[in-house]
């Protein structure tokens, strides 16, 4: 990368001073505007000061104040865009930048957002706008130079971006990063310090990112960071962390005083700001400010008034002072810190405080009506990080979605606990084997720890309300949480408990009013939420409500269900077992207006606004039940489709774009393909800028793309049964118009059923006398089905097929430029791009095809999609080295005897190909390609894969072919402490749960859209699963046999090939495969890394024919 010379930065900094004179120092009238409830208390993420007085703070929810009386007043500046801002810098008052992101629903993308103003935030210039992902640092040196810090990906690998341009446009500076930066500290445009999860940090340098190979911190996430011109710095995060550098961050130590390692459990720091030897440093709990005045010989706390997090500090002289976090607190000191003024939100706390094992456990319905609707202030405290793991993979980004998500309900603040993953797949199920890595990560003092930090974080928020999550029997990180939340809330409120949370943290005790629980069964509930109640302040139900929320969290997620609560007794007998008189929070004094409670704006709408809006809801819940209802009955569902535009005409647009999105999740569960095709098509073209379209668009493109589910689909379409089906027009119209009529009226789900079920069919069938096809004890057939002639694949039945492929091209044309206007961030994908660039090879246009690949190679990187680039470009002019693993899939002589012992001469001839553990691979830069691994016979090594050693290895798959047959083969050794069972064949069904069996998966996608693919498991009793994309009912004839004894287990398959694709593969053929062996509680083995229970395709190996 090229670096802007000192001479240019001399020169733009003597004209950005010319500039200082004319804009910087003039009058700026203040132009604000009133914030809404939830602006009003939205954290504080940033602060900019350009002297004890004029000032700026940003956060979440789009907010941007200003003071200029040094804090004493804040007003809020209009915005254009309403992200979560994160990080903001003025250099005079005029002139400014503001830098953030958040989580697109429905496509689930990290975006980014970078605006700029030269009148001093009347108006804003939108520089970023999904381009880039989700800004963390923003900072300008002058008119022309900056550099920003962000989230990392494929197209900005190392996460860091600098412009000379004023921000029209940045240039990814040479590294690569994991997940990005959470915080930065830069003296230059090419020089700094940057820290983020998992202990990452780094340098900036002339020559771009440097960071160190090793890290000290472990799970620990560096949050905060400052550095000077001189190379003193300082590094604060979780576990009470603190670090010092004098080189520029080079290298960090530990400070002369340490501070108590009874903090560990209790402080998160997030914030940091020095001058000179003087440092401050704060955090979670905000209580109070860590100071040292001689560079970390001696600590003292200075206290705040208030233990809500703080996020945010900076210092402009040795005396004048600012914080800001959660719930909007600013705070302001003009003596160093001695003594904190609050000057906004200063006696602030939440209402309600849930308590989760994972974010999708937190009850988003109770979180909407609570916090969207009725103002509460509500906080949500998340148990298991998600960011790491075996269940997550690689999810670096899960925490900011759950902050996200519960900000898009209405929530005040999410924190999620550093400490406790789950990293080994299948852990959450065994609670010895979780105790014991737990233990291992907490220093053998996992109840102590877990119970410190809870009551940590019930004092910090100070909630009135605790809910707790639902113990499931097995869900075993739930079950301990529940556990420890029953007995920290009473030590919460003792004194005694925990002494050092006060002495040292300044964290009072604090007694919760009322404790509740979810709860599976509703008969016992104190507290109820349904979907279908009417919010009149928002104007939806609590289901559309929270449907964002959810989105974010899930991406398609499935519509919310009834929430019940019931209380909780924290004495010896344990929870309560009889419903209470009184709700969530009668007889508690929650004012609105109050400290935990926002301000409620009075009610827009009249009763006959209430009334219609009930009337919406009713319909919702007609809809909704007939629509389930309508569940294996595609006819009617057909029918009644064509007149859904009028029936969802009085609904508002985004409770009508909800109702098909659910109606074509359905047809999805029932594997009707056609109608969640229509379903789709119909969302797209009434409700093209809902947020819930995306999740259309993204269905619709990849199903037509792909080649795996188009070849499926075909293939039933031809399947003609033996027997006769006649639809009956007339009675389908005579439906269809009762079904209409029908809703107009208020119905029970009682009426709903009896309706349907009383409906007349239009459709009649004439059997004919079932044929039964049978296998032979080790063939995975569908005993029970009808057996079907499938011998039309082609003839007649050819061109019906070729002008639905040329009518899904065509309509794909469309939906890709309705994506770009709509969602450009989910357009520029790595996961869409790649699938489109497969479909422009399918239809012989290499060149688009090309321009894609060519977009991510442009970095050099790790980067799972940046190998799959090169793997492309390879494919087009292979060479003897490879840029990613690339396996032989030879033609057998003769077919294997399939007995499960791989005994046949044949599998000689097929190559060998390892899996590893993630610790045993070895990372390269290139692999041995197809040459080499046709004369080595054994597979060869590629990225988180090694060669094969001498020796047999523990783990072992051989893959070879025939004109019918894919056969495949694996050999594995056992591992102690997993199940023992022997291979039993009897009884073989299809789709069996695997869980807790040490299996093997395979995922073969044909068509390289690194997308879609088929998938296979077989575990070591010789039970299977397949699916082809999402179609979990795929059932396909293939054959299986499972031997083994007490040391190993082995499998043999033949799967026919039509059943994968239309041709025959030959020679030069390739497919991206992966190979996963899934070991419970203890981990993968896999031909390439990452691996996981849903392996990521980018990351798949290529398999050539030959």
């Amino acid at each position: 990368m090229a670096m802007p010379s000192r001479r240019t930065l001399s020169a733009c900094s003597l004209f950005g001073a010319l500039w200082f004179f004319v804009l910087g120092f003039s009058p700026v009238p203040l132009l604000a505007v009133e914030p809404t409830p939830e602006q009003d208390d939205a954290a504080i993420n940033g602060l900019s000061f350009l002297g004890p007085r004029t000032g700026w703070a940003v956060g979440d929810r789009g907010t941007v104040w200003k003071t200029s009386d040094g804090g004493g007043n804040w007003l809020l500046v209009p915005c254009p865009v309403t992200t979560h801002w994160k990080s903001v810098c003025f250099l005079t008052d005029r002139i400014g930048w503001l830098a953030g992101g958040h989580t697109v629903p429905y496509s689930q993308h990290n975006v980014g957002f970078l605006l700029s103003t030269t009148d001093g935030g009347q108006t804003w210039t939108t520089l970023v706008r999904e381009t880039w992902p989700r800004f963390h640092v923003v900072r300008f040196f002058d008119l022309e130079n900056g550099v920003a810090a962000c989230d990392s990906s494929t197209l900005c690998p190392s996460g860091l971006l600098t412009t000379s341009d004023g921000g029209k446009t940045w240039t990814p500076i040479p590294g690569s990063s994991r997940g990005g930066w959470r915080a930065a500290s830069f003296t230059s445009a090419t020089s700094g310090v940057v820290c983020g999860l998992r202990g990452e940090q780094g340098y900036v340098g002339e020559t771009g990112l440097q960071q160190s190979p090793l890290s000290q911190y472990g799970l620990r996430g560096l949050l905060g960071c400052s550095v000077d011109a001189g190379g003193r710095g300082w590094l604060v995060g979780d576990g009470a962390t603190v670090q010092r550098t004098d080189n520029g961050g080079v290298s960090w130590t530990s400070p002369a005083a340490t501070l108590p390692r009874s903090l560990k459990e209790t402080l998160g720091f997030r914030a940091v700001a020095h001058r000179g030897e003087r440092v401050w440093i704060a955090g979670t709990p905000g209580s109070v400010v860590y100071h040292s005045d001689d560079g970390g010989q001696s600590w003292r706390t200075q206290a705040t008034g208030n233990s809500l997090p703080l996020r945010s500090l900076t210092f402009v002289s040795d005396r004048h002072g600012f914080a800001a976090g959660d719930l909007g607190r600013i705070l302001r000191t003009e003596d160093g810190g001695e003594t904190w003024t609050a000057c906004r939100g200063g006696d602030r706390r939440v209402a309600l405080l849930f308590l989760n094992a994972r974010p999708d456990h937190v009850p988003y319905g109770l979180a909407t009506r609570t916090a969207g609707e009725q103002g509460y202030r509500v906080a949500s405290y998340v148990f298991n990080r998600q960011d790491i793991g075996a269940e997550t993979g690689e999810d670096t980004f899960s925490d900011e979605r759950a902050a996200d998500a519960f900000l898009t309900a209405g929530g005040a603040g999410t924190s999620v606990d550093w400490r406790l993953p789950v990293t080994l797949p299948e852990l959450s199920e065994r609670r010895e084997r979780l105790v014991e890595e737990w233990s291992l990560l907490t220093e053998q003092k996992l109840g102590s720890a877990i119970l410190s930090g809870l009551v940590a974080t019930i004092r910090t928020w100070r909630p009135d309300v605790i809910v707790l999550d639902e113990s499931a029997p097995t869900d075993y990180p739930a079950a301990l949480l529940f556990e420890a939340a029953r007995r920290a809330i009473p030590m919460a409120a003792d004194g005694t408990r925990y002494p050092e949370h006060l002495d040292a943290a300044g964290l009072q005790p604090w007694k919760a009013t009322r404790v509740l629980a979810r709860a599976a069964a509703p008969s016992l509930a104190a507290v109820q939420v349904d979907p279908h109640e009417v919010l009149p302040r928002l104007e939806r139900t609590v289901g559309a409500a929270a449907a964002s929320a959810l989105a974010i969290l899930h991406g398609q997620p499935p519509a919310l269900a009834r929430e019940q609560f019931v209380l909780v007794r924290l004495g010896p007998s344990g929870a309560g077992d009889a419903p209470a008189e009184q709700g969530l929070f009668t007889g508690l004094d929650l004012r609105p207006g109050g400290p935990a409670r926002r301000a409620l704006p009075p009610l827009t709408g009249s009763g006959e606004r209430f009334e219609q809006l009930a009337k919406v809801a009713q319909k919702q819940r007609h809809l909704d039940g007939y629509f389930r209802h309508l569940a294996g009955n595609p006819q009617q569902a057909d029918a009644l489709l064509a007149q859904l535009p009028d029936v969802l005409d009085k609904l508002p647009p985004a409770e009508a774009a909800l109702q098909l999105a659910n109606l074509a999740r359905r047809a999805r569960t029932d594997r009707d393909w056609p109608l969640a095709e229509r379903t789709y098509l119909l969302l797209v073209d009434l409700f093209p800028d809902q947020p819930v379209t995306r999740e259309a668009l993204d269905w619709l493109l990849t199903a037509w793309i792909s080649e795996e589910f188009a070849w499926q689909r075909s293939r039933t379409a031809n399947v003609t049964r033996r027997g006769q089906l006649t639809v009956d027009a007339g009675q389908q119209n005579q439906n269809l118009k009762e079904s209409t009529e029908f809703l107009k009226t208020p119905r029970t789900p009682e009426e709903l059923e009896l309706f349907v079920r009383r409906q007349k069919s239009a459709v009649t069938i004439e059997p004919a006398a079932a044929e039964l096809r049978q296998g032979d004890g080790r063939s995975v057939l569908n005993a029970a089905a009808t057996a079907v002639d499938r011998s039309l694949q082609g003839g007649a039945q050819a061109a019906p097929r070729d002008l639905e492929r040329l009518q899904w091209e065509q309509q794909s044309t469309r939906l890709q430029g309705l994506l770009e206007k709509f969602s450009p961030a989910y357009a520029n994908d790595p996961g869409m791009q790649f699938a489109l660039a497969a479909h422009w090879r399918r239809v012989r246009q290499h060149g688009k095809a090309d321009h894609i690949y060519d977009g991510y190679l442009k970095h050099s990187s790790r980067d799972p999609w940046h190998r799959a680039a090169l793997g492309e470009v390879w494919l087009a002019h292979p060479t003897t080295l490879s840029p990613k693993p690339v396996g032989a899939c030879r033609r057998l002589p003769a077919p294997p005897v399939l007995d499960g012992d791989l005994a046949d001469e044949c599998w000689s001839f097929a190559a060998r190909i390892p899996l590893v553990s993630e610790a045993e691979a070895v990372r390269g830069e290139t692999f041995v390609g197809s040459q080499a691994a046709a004369s080595d016979k054994r597979g060869i090594g590629g990225p988180g894969s090694v060669r094969p050693p001498e020796t047999a290895p523990a783990a072992m798959m051989q893959l070879g072919y025939d004109d019918r047959y894919l056969y495949l083969a694996g050999r594995f050794r056992r591992v102690a402490g997993l199940p023992e069972e022997l291979p039993s064949p009897a009884g073989r069904t299809h789709d069996e749960d695997l869980a807790t069996f040490d299996r093997i998966s395979v995922s073969i996608d044909t068509d390289r859209d690194y997308r879609t693919s088929y998938r296979f498991d077989i575990d070591q009793r010789g039970r299977t699963r397949d699916v082809c994309w999402e179609d979990s009912g795929w059932d396909p004839r293939w054959h299986l046999a499972v031997g083994g004894d007490e040391t190993e287990w082995r499998f043999e398959a033949a799967v026919p090939i039509e059943e994968l694709v239309s041709g025959k593969p030959g020679p030069g053929t390739t497919w991206a495969v992966g190979l996963v062996r899934t070991l419970p509680a203890v981990g993968f083995e896999a031909w390439t890394h990452p691996a996981g229970d849903n392996p990521m395709p980018a990351a798949f190996g290529l398999l050539r024919f030959e």
